[in-house]
C-alpha cells in the first residue's frame, strides 16, 4: 500500500492507495491524525 496525505474540502486526510483507489483511513478511525507525517510520528 502507497501512502499520502490528500488535501480535500475537509482539509488533509491520510489515505492509503489500495486496489486502484484511495482508502480514507480517517473516515474510518476518525482519532488517527490527518497526515501521512502524523502517521509516521506516531510510528504506524
Amino acid at each position: 500500500m502507497r501512502w499520502v496525505t490528500l488535501q480535500t474540502e475537509q482539509g488533509p486526510r491520510a489515505c492509503g492507495w489500495w486496489e486502484g483507489r484511495y482508502v480514507d483511513i480517517n473516515a474510518a478511525d476518525p482519532s488517527l491524525p490527518a497526515s501521512v507525517r502524523g502517521l509516521i510520528a506516531l510510528g504506524a
